[in-house]
């Protein structure tokens, strides 16, 4: 019983970790996009704002 317990736990704990992991990776890679695009998004406005003069 006290082997089920502890292996139920070593579980949870994995899973909770590995989810956490994910988020943390997901939120990683949407702030780098994002950054990515207005990166982009300057170097339009840039070039438009330097058209018009």
């Amino acid at each position: 019983m006290l082997h089920d317990h502890l292996l139920s736990k070593v579980y949870l704990d994995f899973k909770s970790t590995f989810y956490f992991n994910r988020i943390h990776f997901i939120q990683r890679k949407l702030k780098l996009s994002l950054n990515i695009f207005s990166l982009c998004v300057c170097k339009l406005f840039a070039s438009t704002v330097t058209h018009e003069q």
